[in-house]
């Protein structure tokens, strides 16, 4: 029987600042926007059966808000009608509100024992949609950026295992559940399904997934020492399977004291992290950029020519935060009645 190779994951010593200062603190308003919901969000609850640490992190802990990354700044939720609603934003000042694209044939309130339903945008012109109940839908949508080729249609639907309940604890991913002290990071072979390199992460806690270019699978971040690391899987790549793309410097150490916080992304470019607590409380943390004026530092004896700043935006709402999103220009923050908005940066 042929054994996985262990491997290391390979860091690029040029990406790291072992001379960061730490993030200044910026009083500068983050513009914020809001859009009122025409229904509530289909949010799944709890039953009194579901007690366990698995369910309360796999059901309070999901994401809700679905980013096509695809098209940059386009997000998608379902309604507890039914409804795929999608906001794309071209202008901050001129939003309209969410509409609906696809409406699912089954009523998902009529299921007792359901899941949350979820988004794959598999490509420019396809979508993958599980409704939570056992059904799979395959979507054929056309052109999403033009909304004139823009059309959802079921191509194909796989029919639910009657026989299956469709939640089991013991099929939950790693990334569902809480990590104990050390952790692997494993490859499988698609053929074969066997694990081909195994990554022992020791104590290199993972903390977010995030896609950077649709194209290619989908990065995970993990801390490493204080700071994080972006990591960006190749599959074709059997020497350099995982690289080393981008740095949060000192994330890992301050996302711990974070006690509150729920949803954790980065914007695809790179320039910021941002994490958002259970109720209200968004915190933004930007890459070092220049400085008009150059600082001392006397405890060093140097100049200090950049600063990396972080910000902090409190959301008009009582109702906790359900999704969140980052693009490179915006945070989208979903609750169960309300999308918000919040401006980060402007490209040029």
């Amino acid at each position: 029987m042929e054994m996985a190779a262990n491997c290391s994951l390979r860091v690029k010593r040029p990406l790291l600042d072992p001379r960061f200062e730490g993030y200044k603190l910026s009083l500068e308003p983050l513009p914020c926007y809001q859009l009122e919901l025409d229904a509530a969000v289909a949010e799944v609850k709890l039953r009194d059966d579901q007690y366990t640490l698995e369910h309360m992190h796999a059901f309070g802990m999901y994401n809700y808000l679905h980013c096509d990354s695809w098209y940059q700044d386009s997000v998608y939720y379902i309604d507890n009608l039914g409804r795929i609603m999608n906001l794309t934003v071209m202008l901050d000042t001129a939003l309209g509100k969410p509409r609906e694209v696809f409406r699912l044939p089954t009523d998902l309130t009529a299921c007792d024992n359901r899941l949350c339903a979820s988004i794959h945008f598999t490509s420019s012109t396809w979508v993958t949609l599980s409704d939570g109940t056992g059904r799979l839908y395959v979507i054929g949508t056309g052109d999403r950026g033009n909304s004139a080729s823009e059309k959802w249609e079921i191509m194909f639907n796989p029919n639910p295992d009657k026989e299956k309940p469709p939640c089991n604890a013991q099929e939950l991913e790693e990334c569902d559940i809480f990590f104990e002290e050390s952790s692997s990071l494993c490859r499988f072979d698609g053929s074969t399904l066997k694990t081909t390199h195994v990554v022992n992460l020791g104590s290199n806690q993972y903390l977010f997934s995030v896609i950077v270019d649709p194209k290619e699978m989908p990065c995970f971040c993990l801390r490493h020492d204080v700071d994080a690391l972006l990591w960006q899987p190749h599959s074709s790549k059997q020497d350099d399977m995982w690289e080393h793309i981008a740095t949060f410097n000192a994330l890992g150490y301050v996302q711990a004291s974070k006690r509150d916080k729920k949803f954790f992304a980065c914007a695809p470019n790179y320039s910021y992290a941002a994490l958002c607590e259970c109720l209200r409380r968004v915190f933004i943390y930007r890459q070092p950029t220049p400085m008009s004026t150059v600082l001392y530092n006397r405890k060093e004896g140097r100049q200090v020519g950049q600063v990396a700043k972080q910000q902090v935006a409190s959301l008009e709402t009582n109702d906790p935060i359900l999704g969140f999103q980052a693009t490179n220009e915006r945070l989208f923050v979903l609750t169960t009645k309300n999308l918000f908005l919040i401006k980060v940066n402007t490209e040029n």
